[in-house]
């Protein structure tokens, strides 16, 4: 495992120093005045250090507890993967039809389901009041148009 965390580790470092070169392309600005390269360049700086900090951690450390599951014994589940890459998928091709709070609701309550073995009751519950939320908060608070859908 700790080979994995190094070649992860240093992919995320390369696609942070492009993002800060991309980001002083784009201009930084001063912290009074940012410029549209400001967000982007520090929050590349502070993932490339986290980045740096599992490449040396997969290059130093040797994690003992991840070792018996290196000879084969972790098994990935592709069939979730690939349910949650087509939920998602189907989720920005349909969002702008259907609309944002029947999407997002029918979204998070398949992923909760996937995450937990909670009753299907409590995933919907779960799924409407953070859909409803994220609603008040983006529509309402911060005046974020989303597309209304089937309910227009």
């Amino acid at each position: 495992m700790k080979r994995l965390d190094f070649w992860s580790g240093a992919f995320w470092v390369l696609f942070a120093v492009f993002v800060c070169v991309k980001s002083l392309e784009a201009g930084l600005g001063s912290f009074r005045s940012p410029g549209s390269g400001f967000f982007p360049f520090w929050a590349a700086i502070l993932f490339g250090i986290l980045a740096l900090v599992l490449a040396a951690r997969g290059l130093f450390l040797r994690d003992r507890a991840m070792e018996p599951q290196e000879s084969g014994s972790m098994k990935t589940k592709w069939t979730k993967i690939c349910l949650v890459l087509l939920s998602l998928f189907l989720y920005a091709f349909l969002l702008e039809k259907v609309g944002f709070l029947i999407m997002t609701s029918a979204l998070l309550t398949l992923l909760f389901g996937m995450v937990g073995k909670s009753k299907l009751w409590v995933r919907i519950a779960s799924a409407l009041v953070t859909a409803g939320l994220s609603y008040v908060v983006f529509y309402i608070f911060l005046n974020v148009p989303l597309p209304k859908g089937w309910l227009e």
